[in-house]
């Protein structure tokens, strides 16, 4: 079992076992900040009509900014996942997710620049297939990764950027939603 399915099964089971291991923190689509594209309502009546969803097209970017949760222990990995609802019934598009590891205090080893999030996933999120969706059937796409650094290399925020290729028809991938799930640190407490 690789470590992604591995993952998916902790997350599957998130609410059942360990909900402290991990932090996830969630970004919905009025959130994220497009840059080609628009928010914009799904607009299907009856299914999540007014719920705002980003439509891509080719070359359409989404950025987002995540602040590292202060006990999260970044010598772990860090996943992220994209939340979509797809408009057809065959849609299909690469959604290439790139990071900047962000440094906003002196003690940390991050870019100390607001950098354009060159760096690739550890663990790439493949492209999106024609058996993975289905109209108006909301899913999220695979985990992708970054991987776990050493103390001293710590940051303090990540730059998500997305750019949609391969499309096989504009705005038939929407974004709803951007997870990025953070590995806590445990700490040894005191019982009463």
């Amino acid at each position: 079992m690789s470590e992604i399915d591995v993952l998916n099964r902790r997350f599957r089971d998130y609410l059942a076992a360990k909900p402290h291991e991990f932090i996830i923190k969630e970004f919905l689509a009025y959130q994220l900040g497009p840059v080609t594209a628009a928010v914009a309502a799904h607009g299907v009546t009856d299914v999540w009509q007014g719920i705002p969803v980003i439509p891509l097209a080719d070359a359409d970017e989404i950025h987002a900014i995540c602040t590292v949760p202060p006990n999260a222990d970044l010598r772990h990995p860090v996943y992220l996942r994209w939340l979509l609802i797809p408009n057809a019934a065959t849609s299909v598009g690469a959604i290439t997710t790139t990071i900047d590891k962000v440094n906003t205090t002196r003690n940390w080893t991050g870019s100390s620049t607001a950098g354009d999030g060159a760096t690739a996933l550890s663990t790439t999120i493949p492209a999106i297939i024609d058996g993975e969706t289905a109209i108006n059937v909301p899913f999220a796409s695979d985990w992708g990764k970054i991987a776990g650094v050493a103390q001293s290399a710590y940051y303090d925020m990540l730059f998500i950027k997305l750019v949609a290729g391969s499309m096989t028809g504009a705005d038939i991938l929407r974004v709803f939603g951007l997870q990025v799930a953070f590995k806590m640190r445990k700490f040894a407490g005191r019982r009463a």
